[in-house]
C-alpha cells in the first residue's frame, strides 16, 4: 500500500506532463512514495467510551454529545429553529399543518427532494460542528431546486471547514481549493477562477454541464448563489412533489387532462388484473371483517337482554354460558378475519409497488436522450420519482384501502341490520348517514 499527499501527487503529475512535452519516451514518472502505510491504531473516545462501542445512530441524533445536551427543551427548540432558519427550511415548515411537530412520513415521503435536503442540512449544523463533510449534497434534486439548497449550504459552511465531494460543479464554485480527479488520479488543483483560465479537465466538465443544463453563462455555472435577495430565493420551490401542495407543475405535459378518481381507479384496477386473485381474497376478507361491528352490536344487545332471566337462575346460567361461547367464537373469528385482511392487502400493495416501480424504471431507461436534458428531468429528480411515486401508490393500496373497505361495509351492514330489525329507525339512520357519505366521496383529479 502506498500513500500520496495531494501536493506531491500534483507535482509528480506536472513533472510527468513536462517530460512528455520534452519528448521523453519513458512510460511516465511514478507518483512519489511518502513512506509505509500508517498503521491504524488508537481510538476516539468520548466520556471514556470508544465510539466503536456507541450506537452511531443514537450518537448522531439531536444534540447528544454537544454542550447543549442537558439544556432545557425550550433552549433545544430554539437551537433547532435557528438551524432551520440558516438552512432556509423555516419557510416551508411554517406552512405545514402542525409546524415543527408535523409528521412527514417514512423517510420524509411527505416532502419534496429540496425540502428533505434542507432538513438534512439543518440537522447537520444544529450542533454547531467545526467540520462539515458533504457527499453529493445536491445530487437528488434538479438544477432549479439546487439553487436554494446551495445557498443554504453556503450559509451553513460559513466559519467551518467544509469538505465537499460533488459532480455538480455549482456546489464547489466558491471553494478555496478544488481538486479534480480523473480515473482515480489528481489531475488539477486550484480555485474555480484559476482552473477556468486553463484549458483542462475542469473546463471540459464545466462546458459539459453548461450544455446539459442549457446555461448560457461563460463559465457554465449559474450565478444564483451570491444573490442578495435571500427572501426571494427562499421561496423557490423544488421540482419534486410535495404532499403539502408544492406540486411540480412544469413536470406535467401540456394538454394533459386530469382524470376523475373513479376513472383513474378503474383503469388502475384493470391494469392490475394479474393480481385479481389476491385482490379478491382481500376484498372478501374485508367483507368478513366488516361484519364484526354489526355482530358486536347484535351480541351486545342479546347480552343485555339476558337480564330478563334474573329471576330464573338456571335458565340465566344456561344463556350466560351460551353467550360466553359465542363471544369467544366472535373474538377469535374477528381476529382471524382482520389478520387475513391486512396480510392480503399488504401483499397486494407490495406486488403493485414492485410492478409499477419496475415499469417506471424500464420506461425511463428507454427514453430518448433529449428527454434527460429537459427541464425537471435531471437524474436526481427522476431517481427520486422512481423511488417515491410507487411508494405513495403502495401506501394508498395497502392497509389504507382495506380500512376504507371495512368502513364502507360497516356502514352498509349497520344500515341493513337497522332496516331488518326496525325499518322506520333504519330509514331515519339512512337519511342521516347517506348524505354525509356522499359529500365525503373524493373529488380529486389524477
Amino acid at each position: 500500500m502506498q500513500q500520496y499527499v495531494i501536493a506531491k501527487a500534483m507535482q509528480a503529475e506536472e513533472n510527468k506532463k513536462k517530460k512528455g512535452e520534452e519528448g521523453d519516451e519513458s512510460s511516465g514518472v511514478e507518483l512519489q512514495e511518502t513512506g509505509d502505510a500508517v498503521e491504524l491504531r488508537g481510538s476516539v473516545t468520548t466520556c471514556g467510551h470508544s465510539l466503536n462501542e456507541i450506537d452511531v445512530k443514537w450518537w448522531r441524533s439531536g444534540l447528544i454529545g454537544s454542550r447543549w445536551e442537558e439544556e432545557a427543551e425550550e433552549v433545544k427548540r430554539g437551537l433547532v429553529k435557528k438551524a432551520y432558519q440558516e438552512a432556509f427550511a423555516d419557510e416551508f415548515i411554517d406552512k405545514l399543518p402542525q409546524g415543527y411537530d408535523t409528521k412527514v412520513g417514512d423517510g420524509g415521503a411527505g416532502l419534496s427532494g429540496g425540502q428533505r435536503q434542507r432538513l438534512a442540512i439543518a440537522r447537520s449544523i444544529v450542533k454547531r460542528p467545526s467540520i462539515l463533510i458533504l457527499d453529493e449534497a445536491t445530487s437528488a434534486i434538479d438544477v432549479r431546486g439546487e439553487r436554494i439548497v446551495q445557498e443554504a449550504l453556503n450559509k451553513a459552511a460559513q466559519g467551518r471547514t467544509t469538505i465537499i465531494v460533488a459532480h455538480r460543479l455549482s456546489t464547489i464554485k466558491n471553494a478555496d481549493r478544488i481538486v479534480v480527479l480523473k480515473k482515480g488520479k489528481i489531475v488539477e488543483s486550484g480555485t474555480h477562477e484559476s482552473l477556468i483560465s486553463v484549458d483542462g479537465v475542469y473546463v471540459g466538465l464545466v462546458n459539459a454541464q453548461a450544455l446539459s443544463s442549457g446555461d448560457s453563462s461563460d463559465d457554465g455555472i449559474y450565478d444564483g448563489f451570491d444573490t442578495e435577495d435571500i427572501d426571494t430565493l427562499s421561496h423557490e420551490k423544488s421540482h419534486a412533489v410535495s404532499e403539502y401542495g408544492d406540486h411540480l407543475k412544469s413536470d406535467k405535459h401540456e394538454g394533459a387532462k386530469g382524470r376523475g378518481f373513479f376513472k383513474s381507479f378503474g383503469r388502475f384496477f384493470f391494469e392490475s388484473k394479474t393480481y385479481w386473485g389476491i385482490m379478491s381474497f382481500s376484498f372478501i376478507a374485508s367483507m368478513a371483517a366488516d361484519t364484526a361491528q354489526p355482530l358486536y352490536a347484535r351480541m351486545f344487545s342479546r347480552s343485555v337482554d339476558l337480564f330478563k332471566y334474573q329471576y330464573d337462575h338456571s335458565k340465566l346460567m344456561d344463556k350466560v354460558d351460551f353467550m360466553g361461547i359465542m363471544w369467544t367464537v366472535f373474538v377469535a373469528s374477528a381476529a382471524i378475519t382482520y389478520y387475513f385482511t391486512f396480510i392480503s392487502s399488504g401483499r397486494v400493495a407490495s406486488f403493485i409497488q414492485a410492478k409499477y416501480q419496475t415499469q417506471y424504471f424500464s420506461s425511463l431507461i428507454f427514453q430518448r436522450a433529449a428527454y434527460f436534458d429537459e427541464d425537471g428531468h435531471s437524474h436526481g429528480t427522476l431517481v427520486s420519482r422512481v423511488r417515491d411515486d410507487p411508494l405513495k401508490l403502495e401506501e394508498m393500496m395497502g392497509t389504507n384501502i382495506a380500512q376504507v373497505c371495512i368502513a364502507v361495509f360497516n356502514v352498509i351492514g349497520g344500515l341493513v341490520m337497522a332496516l331488518v330489525y326496525s325499518w322506520k329507525l333504519g330509514l331515519v339512520s339512512m337519511a342521516a348517514v347517506t348524505p354525509v357519505c356522499l359529500f365525503r366521496l373524493p373529488s380529486v383529479s389524477v
